[in-house]
């Protein structure tokens, strides 16, 4: 049995289209979870925020740090946890209407 897990980012995002990557179409050919990629190296995949919010209720979810080997790996981590984890936390444990931009500045780390 072959489970379908698309990986996302913004390559699979055309600019010309407005929708962005359509998750429920996404459900409707099979996948049972999506993963996406929050970034790379110490770069945010610009699409993450709207794939993260798009996919919600749509498709069980998950995310990613492409790790890039040109940058400290140190680095890499607290940016991935700055951009995802500390948000996650944060949105799990309140009420989950906070944006990520209110839960980030909550939850900056420090260097």
């Amino acid at each position: 049995m072959t489970i379908i897990g698309p990986d996302v980012s913004f390559y699979q995002d055309k600019p010309d289209t407005p929708k962005g990557i359509d998750f429920a179409m996404m459900k409707a050919a099979g996948a049972r979870f999506a993963i996406i990629r929050a970034g790379q190296n110490l770069w945010e995949d610009r699409a993450f925020d709207e794939s993260w919010r798009n996919s919600k209720g749509v498709l069980p979810r998950g995310s990613y740090w492409f790790y890039d080997s040109r940058v400290d790996p140190k680095f890499q981590a607290k940016k991935r946890f700055a951009l995802v984890c500390a948000w996650e936390f944060i949105r799990d444990i309140t009420t989950g209407e906070r944006t990520r931009l209110q839960a980030r500045r909550g939850s900056q780390l420090h260097h």
